[in-house]
């Protein structure tokens, strides 16, 4: 018995039909290109390859010809790796499958290289075929995720460590009512008066003066302003 099914082209409205969207585009059928995918049970496991998986030719300048229509990628990957992600989909699922083998061929007239997902298409046929092979239902819902990566990885920033404490203190006012504000900050020793937008000890920048407490950012070592409370006493 020969399992067979079909997807056609498709072009994108929005997103890419093809790679790297796990599904989630929008996209219009053209009807006029097919790729068929047909399985059979055989004694053995079989991909029977097609143009772009030959490996013998005439001639060089028909190994040219046969690059130029098809590229260096044949069906022959899109198969395994289907094959196997259905594969993969099936036991993580626990679905059982039989253990016969089978042949898998290809025919496509989808142009090749002009954004008519005919990779896409190839694999969606291929995993349809599967599943009447073996008799088990993917929800399409699910189908694009049962073939793509295994764990698509969202990025996320590495972490950003914590900066070290500003090493200062602040420990009183050295303006009177009605002046600029201007505070007194120590570092050990050293003690020093400054105001709003100024710079001490040549990397700290005085932001913000409260009544309470004073925001400080650190110039060199950068990092979001901290703010240092007034130290009584």
């Amino acid at each position: 018995m020969i399992y067979a099914a079909h997807a056609f082209a498709r072009a994108g409205l929005v997103g890419n039909p093809s790679d790297g969207y796990f599904g989630k585009t929008i996209s219009i059928v053209i009807r006029n290109f097919t790729a068929t995918v047909r399985l059979w049970e055989s004694p053995h496991f079989e991909i029977v390859p097609t143009h772009g998986d030959l490996t013998r030719f005439d001639t060089v300048d028909a190994f040219l010809r046969d690059i130029q229509l098809h590229g260096y990628y044949g069906g022959m990957r899109l198969i395994k790796a289907t094959v196997k992600r259905f594969h993969d989909y099936c036991r993580q699922n626990h679905r059982e499958t039989h253990k016969r083998n089978m042949t898998v061929g290809i025919e496509t007239d989808i142009p090749r290289l002009v954004g008519l997902s005919g990779s896409s298409a190839i694999v969606v046929a291929t995993l349809r075929a599967l599943m009447k092979f073996y008799e088990v239902e993917i929800p399409k819902p699910l189908a694009p995720g049962a073939v793509g990566p295994n764990d698509p990885k969202v990025y996320q920033a590495p972490p950003v460590s914590a900066p070290p404490p500003i090493p200062l203190k602040f420990f009183g006012f050295a303006s009177q009512p009605g002046e600029p504000k201007k505070i007194f900050l120590s570092k050990g020793e050293d003690v020093f008066i400054a105001g709003e937008g100024e710079i001490i000890d040549r990397r700290y920048k005085v932001v913000r003066i409260s009544p309470t407490s004073v925001d400080i950012q650190d110039v060199v070592g950068s990092g979001p302003p901290q703010s240092i409370p007034l130290t009584q006493g």
